[in-house]
């Protein structure tokens, strides 16, 4: 059984429209890496990290470790495996509820996107 988003997804992709998250502007800012926003689904982490992966990794930024706020997110197992690499998942009740912490592999930096949840989500 087909998922009504599916069909929808299927009619707009073949109108020619981006269903794909906004990639992120990679203009160097004063601390040297940009900074976004994040639009997820919903607030299950492990279901909704994957598309964000995808989209940064067009960028060829791959993300190595993620900080979350716990309360923020459904429970999240400590590793995911996206497309064969493995990511840690790091929750920590100091970060800030609305932001997630993205570290990149191959180097030390780190970006910080602001999370906006749908509707009804804590």
């Amino acid at each position: 059984m087909s998922h009504p988003t599916t069909n929808l997804t299927s009619s707009l992709a073949a109108a020619g429209t981006d269903l794909r998250p906004p990639l992120i502007d990679l203009a160097p800012t004063r601390d040297g890496f940009p900074v976004g926003a994040w639009c997820p689904r919903s607030n299950d982490l492990v279901a909704t990290l994957p598309e964000l992966f995808a989209a940064l990794g067009e960028q060829n930024l791959l993300v190595r470790r993620v900080v979350y706020h716990p309360t923020t997110w459904l429970a999240a197992p400590r590793r995911l495996v996206s497309d064969s690499r493995r990511v840690d998942l790091s929750p920590s009740s100091a970060f800030h509820p609305r932001l997630l912490r993205l570290f990149l592999s191959g180097s030390n930096r780190c970006m910080d996107l602001l999370v906006i949840l749908p509707a009804g989500s804590p």
